[in-house]
């Protein structure tokens, strides 16, 4: 799903316009005085041809030389200072947005487009402290520029106007000429990278299934074509920047001509016609220098509007507090579809678990088992009936206090960069006890002892490399961090030996007698000898729910009638 650009600016973006609008005051000012100072070398040259040579006073000369020196440096300084006022306001830019764009990329669905948003706050953040916003305030200011060429003379006035004109109407005709082929290549160049980046989260699997190959030509097409897209646009806009150029050396050429013949006519003074040559120079640099930023501001545009589209759906305001939940688990006609039109992975599913039982969910591949474990840790939010907590729906719970009362462990355990204590603490701040009793439920402590570093040993990027046991036995003591109270467990076995699930039937049953609930995802016979009730799952519906002996009873004695009728 792709953010749509909306001309209603979403309540973060809002905050950061009204910044921007407060430091327009004092960029305007900064703007005002840098361009007045942009005029020294103008009224220098102005006070050397008009007052200098004619009077050949060397004192005069000195003064004048030093009065200009003074006031570039004085140039320098306020130029410096509105570009730290800009890279300020674009760390406050960032502060204010990074939060909002974490949270609603993190909220956005696995492989969303949206994920990728993340990288437009750093677009715009750069746009914000570049030269831009300086160019911005500087080209109204061409005006004055303006003001002081038709005080010199009206068709020196009417000339400048001109070129003005005319170099604005350049600008204007290459931002539009290169809207949508910047569109385009913006969004190839977001393609290519979410084809590699999944390239490089499967290099395991591609490697073992031959697959290198074929995900290397379809990431180098799409390279390709973003690279020919971006090529095309960095041609027109390296077309405009020499069309202005030509204009801006152009016009400056004429205007002396035109200073120069006014001179001869006696209308003006040489100092005059070399001060308006200048003039026109300080008028069009601005221009140019947009011209010439115009893929810049392109993407910043662009980045503006997906930000735009993505934090306009306001984040849901926390829930209150609840009392701690004891483990009760509801689920009232449970439904779920990947999006509009689609036909339900799951639909009416009904059924109650009390604090003190395990309940197992069976089935046949794609009967939608793991999209019920994502539904009842939290991960997925139904598109029909609730999942309940203690008869709150999860989305009633404050994330902290869900995420704490449900252990949640995914059929593909995804460990973080970070040491084997924070992994297991969640990625937040280390309980050095808590971290030990969950690993020592889990049956991993031992082992983790045995790791080169203990459980300081880093994992990820440049770390250990775990086993596929190794990481289902560290999730589970992710899951079992914090005591939660639920348990959800999607094959928790699948990549364990028998010591590994004998600790896990061992931490399933310490669970349950300490008052917990779990839900598992398995066929294995031995794991189901530890719950209670059973879960039948058929094409996304329930078949069948009870207590574990009369589910499997029922079941048992479903098969061989089915075989019969089949025979029949």
């Amino acid at each position: 799903m792709s953010a749509k650009p909306s001309t209603e600016l979403s309540p973060p973006l809002a905050l950061v316009a009204r910044a921007l609008r407060r430091y327009a005051g004092a960029l305007g000012g900064f703007s005002v005085a840098i361009a007045l100072l942009l005029l020294v070398p103008t009224v220098y040259m102005l006070q050397v041809y008009d007052r200098v040579l004619s009077s050949r006073n060397e004192v005069t000369l000195a003064l004048l030389t030093l009065g200009a020196l003074g006031l570039f440096a004085l140039l320098a300084a306020l130029e410096s200072v509105r570009s730290a006022i800009c890279v300020r306001l674009a760390a406050g830019v960032n502060r204010s947005l990074a939060p909002e764009v974490f949270r609603a990329a993190f909220s956005a669905p696995a492989g969303s487009a949206q994920q990728l948003m993340a990288g437009d706050l750093a677009t715009l953040r750069q746009f914000v402290a570049g030269p831009v916003p300086a160019l911005c305030f500087d080209t109204p200011l061409g005006l004055l520029f303006l003001a002081m060429a038709f005080a010199v003379d009206l068709w020196l006035g009417l000339f400048v106007a001109g070129s003005l004109a005319l170099l604005v109407g350049v600008a204007v005709w290459h931002e539009r000429r290169a809207r949508a082929p910047a569109l385009q290549a913006n969004r190839a160049a977001a393609e290519a990278a979410q084809a590699l980046a999944e390239t490089i989260n499967h290099g395991e699997a591609a490697r073992a299934l031959g697959m290198r190959g074929a995900l290397a030509r379809r990431w180098l097409g799409l390279n390709e074509q973003a690279a020919g897209l971006q090529a095309e646009l960095s041609v027109e806009a390296a077309h405009a920047a020499a069309v202005t150029r030509l204009l801006r050396l152009a016009t400056q050429s004429l205007a002396l001509g035109l200073g120069a013949l006014l001179v001869l006519e006696q209308r003006i003074s040489p100092g005059m016609m070399m001060a308006t040559t200048l003039l026109l120079g300080r008028a069009l640099s601005p221009i140019e220098g947009l011209v010439g930023q115009s893929r810049q501001i392109l993407s910043a545009r662009e980045a503006w509007q997906r930000l735009n589209g993505l934090l306009s759906q306001a984040a849901p305001a926390e829930p209150l507090a609840l009392p701690a939940p004891s483990g009760r688990l509801s689920v009232e006609g449970l439904g779920w579809q990947a999006g509009a039109g689609q036909a339900p992975l799951l639909q009416g599913i009904r059924f109650e678990l009390a604090p003190g039982r395990g309940l197992a969910v069976v089935g046949p591949s794609g009967a939608g088992k793991s999209t019920l474990a994502r539904l009842l840790a939290g991960g997925l939010a139904p598109t029909l009936g609730a999942v309940r907590l203690d008869g709150a729906e999860l989305a009633q719970w404050p994330e902290a206090q869900r995420a704490s009362a449900i252990g949640y462990l995914p059929q593909d355990v995804e460990l973080f960069e970070g040491t084997v204590a924070e992994n297991i603490a969640r990625m937040g701040e280390v309980d050095a006890a808590a971290v030990v009793q969950a690993a020592q439920q889990a049956g991993i402590h031992e082992l983790l002892l045995r790791l080169p570093e203990g459980y300081q040993t880093r994992l990820g990027r440049g770390g250990l490399q775990l086993s596929g046991g190794q990481r289902q036995r560290l999730g589970l003591a992710r899951a079992l961090f914090g005591k939660p109270v639920l348990l959800v467990l999607d094959e928790p076995n699948a990549h364990l030996d028998e010591q590994g699930e004998q600790a896990l039937r061992q931490a399933l049953q310490a669970h349950k007698a300490a008052g917990g609930a779990f839900v598992v995802v398995s066929h294995r016979l031995p794991l189901l000898q530890v719950v209670d009730d059973m879960l039948v799952l058929q094409a996304g519906r329930q078949a069948a729910f009870g207590p574990r002996d009369e589910v499997l009873h029922h079941t048992l004695r479903a098969v061989p009638q089915a075989h019969q009728a089949r025979q029949a």
